[in-house]
């Protein structure tokens, strides 16, 4: 009886040492897998910061372009008049 015992106790601590090394590899698969995760996270924000960037610049440049129009008609009015005058 004794020597089934001491069998069995010797597996026990065989399978408790196999189930802590699955277990720490799982983990380090998994601390991985979070550390990827988080490179692929801080990419993908950095991308979007870029575009958010490039989004407000071609916002600005279409004011600007808007003011330019506005100015350039004006004056293509004030210009289309004084030639009226100078016709007639």
């Amino acid at each position: 009886m004794a020597g089934v015992l001491g069998i069995a106790m010797a597996v026990s601590i065989i399978l408790v040492i196999l189930a802590k090394y699955l277990t720490t590899v799982r983990i380090q698969v998994l601390k991985r897998t979070v550390v990827d995760s988080e490179a692929a996270s801080r990419a993908a924000l950095g991308r979007l910061k870029a575009a958010e960037n490039e989004k407000l610049i071609a916002e600005r440049n279409e004011q600007v372009s808007i003011r330019k129009k506005e100015g350039l008609e004006k004056q293509i009015e004030k210009l289309t008049k004084e030639l009226g005058t100078l016709n007639v």
